[in-house]
């Protein structure tokens, strides 16, 4: 994503893990299996029954796949398909933290005050993604971000900060009947999806799409749109149970094809480019092949890109086959910014804005008082100061902060420039 220029994209939709906190597993189907097998046959080269040989189609390619799947299968030989949905901030790269510290002060401290750490480090991943999200969106772009009730409360805040209240056009709720059920409290058979516009204008894509009346159970009423009523924000889709469902891959949180291509068609047009940045078993891209978008996607896993190749240039779960034909490019490089913004843990602490952040803080654990000259002075008067540089490795944390007025900051400083030692201070409970 960091090197996708800004507002590029029409369309992001994101399914993202739900903090479930636990594993998700699942076996491929075999119809699934036997057909992965095939394209990566094609792929690899082959002399079929007839005694001609095929060329290989991607060879290494097929090795690299072949060697994955063989390391995911089980002991009975069944392929396993998992990803991890546990959250803990040990867990969390401390430069996600820096960055959400010196890009967005709101949002971290929205992250800050969530009172439990697993939903906290959830935050964190979500906040920096989100918030690329937003920036490669076009001014006229929607985003679909799809959640449950684990923390549909806390992302429903940070998508606010990130764009706007205002621009939240629809909670949608899509309905299901798979699953159980609960003796203890209702049946959870909904997800929530937020309808989101980067802009409060409307000349965002919204193409009005209708049911029938007979989906709800009445026949045409007079007077009505010949073509059914307007979609409502209840969305009553079928999940991928059934087994004997063409579509059915076995991938943990397969969603169905209907689902995405509605939010496809209603906030997209013909050549727009739909986004999904954790594409999964490559749902969203499917569809958005098969309603003549361009498609961006972007997964962590090695399965995600087998998947994906597999459903649109492979003999398809759909009976489709071999539409598409899969290229290599090289990762885009931004060009829409003069410089490169600096990543690294380093590039990020320096745009903190300390002052902002923890000076009023600071200012009140020190009783008011220059850390320096001992003397109580106006906080307008002063500086934030890091005890060990930067440069010298120390930190923007509060513990390497400290308050000084603006005169011995100017001296502090000019001593720093000149190689001479800085007195040490003391402990935050010494003032």
């Amino acid at each position: 994503m960091r090197g996708m220029n800004s507002e590029t994209v029409d369309l992001v939709y994101l399914d993202p893990p739900f903090k479930k906190q636990k594993p998700f597993k699942s076996k491929m189907t075999a119809r699934t299996e036997d057909r992965l097998l095939e394209y990566l046959r094609i792929c690899e080269g082959y002399t079929d029954s007839f005694g001609v040989k095929h060329k290989p189609r991607d060879k290494e390619f097929a090795n690299q796949a072949l060697e994955y799947i063989a390391s995911l299968r089980n002991d009975k030989q069944e392929i396993i398909m998992q990803f991890n949905d546990a959250w803990d901030l040990d867990g969390t790269k401390s430069s996600q933290l820096e960055k959400l510290k010196a890009d967005r002060v709101d949002i971290y401290n929205l992250i800050s005050a969530i009172p439990d750490s697993d939903t906290k480090a959830y935050m964190i991943f979500m906040g920096v993604r989100i918030l690329e999200m937003h920036r490669v969106l076009k001014k006229t772009g929607t985003l679909y971000l799809h959640c449950d009730y684990e923390v549909n409360s806390y992302i429903r805040i940070l998508l606010d900060l990130i764009f706007g209240r205002d621009n939240l056009r629809n909670e949608i709720v899509w309905s299901y009947n798979a699953g159980g059920a609960s003796d203890k409290f209702f049946a959870r058979k909904h997800d929530t999806i937020y309808f989101y516009t980067k802009s409060t204008n409307e000349n965002h894509t919204f193409n009005v799409l209708r049911e029938p009346y007979a989906t709800l159970g009445a026949d045409n009423i007079k007077g009505m749109h010949p073509d059914g009523r307007m979609l409502q924000a209840v969305w009553p889709i079928s999940k991928i149970a059934n087994r004997s469902n063409k579509e059915r891959i076995g991938y943990p949180t397969q969603k169905p094809l209907a689902l995405l291509e509605r939010i496809i068609k209603v906030s997209s047009n013909e050549n727009d480019i739909v986004f999904d940045p954790f594409a999964g078993c490559a749902t969203a891209v499917d569809a958005a092949y098969n309603l003549n978008r361009q498609w961006v996607a972007c997964d962590l896993s090695l399965m995600s890109v087998i998947l994906l190749r597999l459903r649109l240039e492979g003999p398809g779960l759909l009976d489709k086959r071999y539409p598409y034909k899969y290229t290599e490019t090289e990762a885009p490089i931004r060009n829409d910014i003069k410089q490169q913004i600096d990543y690294s843990y380093e590039g990020i602490a320096k745009r903190v804005d300390v002052r902002k952040l923890y000076g009023a803080e600071i200012y009140t654990r020190q009783n008011g008082r220059c850390v320096i000259s001992k003397r109580r002075i106006n906080f307008k008067a002063g500086d934030i100061d890091h005890i060990i540089p930067l440069a010298d490795g120390g930190s923007n944390d509060m513990e390497n902060l400290q308050f000084i007025s603006t005169e011995e900051h100017r001296n502090k400083t000019a001593r720093e420039n000149s190689n001479c030692t800085v007195p040490q201070t003391g402990a935050w409970d010494s003032f």
